[in-house]
Order: C-alpha cells, then sequence, then structure tokens
C-alpha cells in the first residue's frame, strides 16, 4: 500500500554550462514537485524514478529562467 504522506524533502542538482543547479523535490500521491528560488513544477512519476522526474523538471525550471546557480 502506498503512503498518502509526502515525502521527506530531497535534493536535486543539475550540471550545466559548468554551473549546479539546486532544487528540492518531493513527493506525494504519486507527483514529484520541485522547488528553486524562484519556481515550482509538478508531474506525475510515472513509469520513471522520482530522481529522475525531479531531474528533468529542474531542467526545465532551469529553461524558463526559474532556477538560480549557486
Amino acid at each position: 500500500m502506498t503512503s498518502r504522506q509526502p515525502s521527506d524533502p530531497q535534493s536535486v542538482v543539475i550540471t550545466m554550462d559548468n554551473k549546479e543547479y539546486f532544487g528540492m523535490y518531493r513527493v506525494e500521491r504519486g507527483a514529484v514537485t520541485v522547488t528553486t528560488s524562484h519556481g515550482r513544477k509538478s508531474t506525475q512519476i510515472g513509469g520513471s524514478t522520482a530522481e529522475n522526474v525531479a531531474t528533468m523538471l529542474l531542467g526545465e525550471l532551469i529553461a524558463e529562467g526559474k532556477a538560480d546557480d549557486e
């Protein structure tokens, strides 16, 4: 049985153009939500792992200018 409680936040990092971009993600009700200092994105997990989905979502936030390199 799947828990209805959200997971503890996990970090996700992408390196692009020698810069590291950071976000936090959590899983709740079969969906992954990635949060950065400038935005948030969610989608259903589907057949991937939560970490892979979080990486994809962080990449989309970077492309939209909603993630800072730190």
